[in-house]
């Protein structure tokens, strides 16, 4: 993930939906203040195709967040 400098999500966290679990499994996570990419790892593989990123407030002073990149990747352990 990779946000523009000064209008990054704080308070974030991502949940996961599965059909057996269909409230959804949230995780949080901390991306910081910077124009980098950022890579962010689930404490526990989940297996969906429902992702949803909540962002709870920002950096910016009016709310703004701004997302130049998002990339979901599946690491499997073998």
């Amino acid at each position: 993930m990779q946000f523009q400098g000064g209008f990054t999500g704080k308070d974030c966290e991502v949940v996961l939906k599965t059909q057996t679990d269909p409230l959804g499994k949230s995780e949080p996570f901390y991306p910081e203040d910077v124009n980098s990419v950022q890579s962010f790892n689930l404490k526990e593989p989940v297996l969906t195709n429902n992702v949803r990123f909540v962002f709870n407030s920002s950096t910016d002073f009016f709310g703004r967040i701004v997302i130049y990149k998002l990339e979901l990747l599946n690491h499997t352990s073998s």
